[in-house]
């Protein structure tokens, strides 16, 4: 370009000196003096500069060249400005880079679609029934709607999740995984990348010894061998020919989920519409809507209560699109996360704004001057733009480099319990995001100082004393309001979740958690086949477990509180004169003897199991203090019988125990009533160790104790019960701290824009506070002049800031625990934690502003 450039520049010099030159002839042929003839002529052709520079304006490059050279200029003034250029760098960068990571989050989880042929055409289907709103589908269910659904194209019932204890060469290990019918990879269009999916007879019950391997499974255990496909392995002591390994994007149902075995359902499950079991997935045909095939389905659940009376009657079909069933719960608080990243760019665009309206007032008169030599008001834009765009540049790359460090520190961060952790990445969306944010944020900070450039008059401000210009302050002072008031909303936003998270961990949910150590253990019934072996099992375990060192009790049950969903059942009681009752919404476990001491439980009446309660003797059980309330008011519940179901065998209450939170800590719902192993024996259990030592110290001896009884038998699940409530409360405290980073960050940049505002105002009114000196204005009276400014833009800026934290706090309402849309604290802690940072604001600018001497400010005028 600079070679063209030159030869342009050559022939337009050329042009003008031969324009000139014969004008001059042509006037001395008419008579002219050379002299005259040369004079006259310059005369009438004009400035050639500025005919070059409008010649040269109507080429293609002039703009971009212009727009270089006066990124040039914004260069070198960035070199003279470091604290300016520094502070705009990196609230640029700290802005876009904290978006651009949550919205990475947001797309990789909420947004992006599911890694599926044509996802959008994905429902899920649920039960809905007075017990709980999202129950799986009985088989009999399902092949009604597959008959009676006119809008679906393919309806798929699964397991979604199927243990298997995988043995043989090497280490025993235990693996989640799905059961799966053959027509569930054509639904949802995918294919294995090595080998083939699931046929028909292999859903037959003794012909499905067949399973399809996850892309991780693969690569960890067999090296990424492509020679799989047709070797045999062995899950549950059994072989099973590996007939396809899935691609790396395919994670469903769950990411937890490392193999898939065919789906068997016998005969009998098709003639019953109860045992609810069953996930179910199913495709819209083209032209069909969410809303035909609910209509659908709610005309198939009126047939079948017609049919089948009135325990049909009680289930409701419920269709959502897929994508929105896997990551439902988790939307509103990523949601909030971006909007909490988006308040802080806000800010920091405020302050940027505020920089940049100082820099332009500061400068005005070197502006007036640009004026009056000639510069149009689009030059002066131009210049202003270009002397930012550098700073705009540095800001964005800075924040892309922040973000990828951020989502890298966020992923291990994330609670496992969100879906698609595995696809999070400041991908090609998040990229373009960036950008059109970056767009939009610089459009805005520019705005008031491009807007102020075009409103300036040349006349009055190169009259205009600049320290005398309090007028222009307006907006300034108008943009420090609206950061104090988004800061408000960040802070109280950030002190809700932060109480929510305090009174959870408050929360006592029914035991002990410290110092205790917990495993899971799924027994393989083809090698345990009867229930006598499962206890032998269980009761060598223990024995071993309880004589290592430091263990001061273990015990064992089939669910532990707070490790994920359990089954809910109903439980029937025996009323004196009124038959019997029934309570719904309880947790039946199976417990060995000492498992409730383990756990710490508290006995409150009777006694715990022993291992006198074998198979032979009488049914016994024990319940939590709130069966034993709802049951028998008043009365005392020893001695009174239950029943795990309307027609089976009474069970004698031997013992009352304390309520523990079995689901979530934020709800009570479940009841628990607790059977002896002996009695009751379950091939899954959960290991559970109290020590007087370290929990983690123990780890390693109990897998040895396990695997010298049965080298076979895998441990997983290895967790601390302390590490196990924690988790359940991770996403809580994710949120709260991340909301309390961007709010901690929104206060200094707060603070910052508070201090260069009154810092600015003091500079200027530097003459007045003289003059208020020499007219015997004391050190209080300036402090309190100082100090009034500040504190009335933030008491303004936190009455806005408390409007905006009332109508937040209502969208906050789902999340919230324990304490109020309106926690009195929390709205009272934030105004003046801003009050207390203005002040500090405040202190510089004041100190400088008491130490003005009079004599030097008034010498300057």
């Amino acid at each position: 370009m600079k070679w063209r450039r030159r030869d342009k520049d050559a022939e337009l010099d050329a042009e003008i000196r031969n324009h000139i030159d014969q004008a001059i002839h042509d006037r001395i042929e008419r008579g002219e003096s050379p002299a005259d003839a040369r004079r006259n002529v310059r005369r009438e052709f004009g400035n050639v500069t500025l005919v070059k520079e409008v010649t040269r304006g109507m080429w293609r490059w002039s703009l971009l060249e212009r727009l270089l050279k006066e990124m040039k200029f914004g260069f070198r003034s960035a070199r003279k400005s470091p604290g300016f250029s520094l502070i705009t760098i990196l609230t640029f960068a700290l802005g876009i880079g904290a978006t651009t990571a949550i919205f990475s989050v947001v797309d990789s989880v909420v947004l992006r679609p599911l890694p599926l042929g044509e996802p959008d055409r994905l429902v899920a289907i649920w039960i809905s029934t007075p017990q709980g709103d999202r129950m799986p589908m009985a088989a009999a269910i399902y092949r009604d709607i597959k008959d009676q659904s006119h809008s679906l194209e393919d309806v798929a019932i699964f397991r979604a999740s199927a243990n298997y204890n995988l043995t043989g060469d090497g280490e025993p290990e235990w693996l989640q995984g799905s059961s799966i019918p053959a027509n569930l990879l054509p639904l949802l269009r995918v294919q294995p990348i090595l080998g083939r999916g699931f046929t028909p007879e292999e859903n037959q019950p003794d012909n499905d010894h067949a399973v399809i391997l996850s892309y991780a499974l693969w690569q960890r255990r067999y090296g990424s061998d492509e020679n799989i496909v047709g070797k045999a392995i062995r899950l549950e002591n059994v072989p099973y020919t590996v007939v396809g390994v899935m691609g790396p994007n395919f994670q469903y149902p769950t990411r937890d989920i490392q193999l898939w075995t065919p789906l068997t359902i016998n005969p009998a499950d098709w003639q019953t519409r109860g045992g609810f079991v069953h996930t179910t997935v199913a495709r819209l045909k083209p032209n069909a809507t969410i809303l035909q095939v609910q209509n659908e389905l709610n005309i198939v659940t009126s047939r079948l209560a017609q049919q089948y009376g009135d325990a049909s009657a009680k289930v409701r079909l419920v269709v959502t699109p897929l994508q929105q069933d896997i990551v439902g719960s988790t939307t509103r608080p990523l949601v909030i996360l971006l909007a909490a990243s988006l308040g802080l760019l806000l800010i920091g665009c405020c302050n940027v704004a505020n920089l940049l309206l100082t820099r332009t007032l500061t400068r005005s008169h070197e502006t007036a001057v640009r004026s009056a030599l000639g510069a149009s008001r689009g030059q002066l834009l131009l210049q202003a733009v270009a002397e930012f765009l550098p700073l705009i540049v540095s800001g964005a790359i800075l924040g892309l480099l922040l973000a990828r460090f951020g989502v890298q520190l966020l992923v291990p961060l994330l609670p496992t319990t969100l879906p698609r952790i595995a696809e999070i990445a400041v991908s090609l969306p998040a990229m373009l995001f960036s950008i059109g944010l970056l767009f939009v944020t610089s459009t805005l900070v520019l705005l008031v100082p491009l807007r102020h450039l075009q409103r300036t008059n040349l006349v009055s401000t190169l009259r205009e004393d600049a320290r005398t210009s309090t007028g222009r302050t307006r907006v300034r002072n108008l943009l420090v309001v609206g950061q104090v008031a988004l800061t408000v909303i960040l802070l109280t936003g950030a002190g809700l979740l932060i109480r929510t998270f305090a009174a959870l961990k408050d929360v006592d949910p029914g035991f002990q958690s410290r110092g205790v150590l917990s495993m899971r253990l799924a027994i393989p019934r083809n090698k345990y086949k009867q229930d006598a072996k499962i206890v032998a099992l269980c009761q060598n375990i223990l024995e071993r477990v309880r004589a290592l060192p430091q263990v001061e009790v273990a015990g064992m049950a089939n669910h532990l509180p707070l490790s994920g969903p359990s089954g809910m059942s109903g439980i029937a009681f025996e009323r004196t004169g009124e038959g019997r009752g029934i309570l719904t919404s309880t947790d039946d476990t199976t417990i060995t003897p000492d498992y409730l001491r383990a756990m710490n439980i508290p006995l409150l009446r009777g006694r715990f199991f022993t291992e006198a309660d074998n198979a032979a003797a009488p049914l016994v059980a024990i319940i939590d203090d709130e069966i034993a309330r709802r049951a028998w008011p008043g009365e005392n519940p020893l001695g009174k019988r239950v029943g795990s179901s309307q027609a089976g065998p009474w069970a004698e209450v031997v013992g009352v125990v304390g309520h523990v939170r079995q689901e979530k800590l934020e709800t009570d719902e479940r009841l628990q009533v607790y059977w002896n192993y002996q009695q009751r024996a379950r091939d899954r259990m959960s290991l559970v160790v109290r020590t007087s030592g370290d929990p983690h110290a123990l780890i390693m001896p109990v897998l040895s104790t396990i695997r010298s009884i049965d080298p076979d038998q895998p441990a997983f699940a290895i967790k601390t019960m302390s590490e196990v409530v924690d988790q359940s409360i991770s996403l809580r405290w994710f949120n709260a701290l991340v909301v309390t980073l961007f709010a901690v960050s929104s206060l200094l940049l707060a603070m910052i824009g508070i201090y260069g505002v009154i810092a600015w105002n003091v500079k200027q009114q530097t003459r007045e506070i003289g003059v208020r000196v020499a007219l015997g204005a004391n050190r209080n009276s300036l402090l309190l002049l100082v100090l009034g400014k500040g504190l009335r833009m933030t008491v303004a800026g936190i009455g806005l800031g408390l409007l905006g934290s009332f109508l937040l706090a209502r969208f906050l309402r789902s999340l919230l625990f324990g304490v109020g849309q309106t926690d009195p604290l929390t709205f009272a802690v934030v105004p003046l934690l801003l009050l207390l940072a203005a002040v500090l604001a405040c202190v510089i600018p004041a100190r400088r502003a008491i130490k003005v001497d009079p004599m030097i400010a008034l010498r300057c005028e």
